[in-house]
């Protein structure tokens, strides 16, 4: 149960070939409250939605996400951070970091850490 109620900060998107690590000062989090619902940065931007979760570690974002609408730098990672969520399937929580995991078969993974 150590994923809920902890703000998440995002530390890197790995995928087959890369790893991608937002820039200095840029904000990615993730809070997911216990009622389903989930706020956070995506870099300028404040977001929300919902989520459920299934199976244990099944974790899965419902009908997009609703956020502000202010214009980012062009190095941002806002749309990269959304569509990983979007297609997220199962989570792993290690005492203050998680693992998200996306992809059609769940091949690449979210790095988070709890925020201080």
């Amino acid at each position: 149960d150590g994923l809920l109620d902890r703000e998440w900060k995002l530390v890197a998107l790995h995928e087959a070939d890369e790893i991608i690590r937002p820039k200095e000062g840029r904000r990615h989090t993730m809070t997911l409250a216990r009622n389903g619902k989930v706020t956070g940065w995506n870099d300028c931007n404040r977001y929300f939605g919902t989520f459920t979760l299934e199976k244990g570690n099944w974790l899965e974002f419902g009908g997009g996400f609703g956020s502000t609408l202010m214009l980012c730098m062009p190095s941002s990672l806002d749309f990269e951070f959304f569509e990983s969520l979007q297609v997220s399937k199962g989570f792993e929580v290690d005492g203050n970091n998680l693992k998200l995991f996306y992809g059609e078969k769940a091949e690449n993974w979210i790095e988070f850490r709890e925020s201080d």
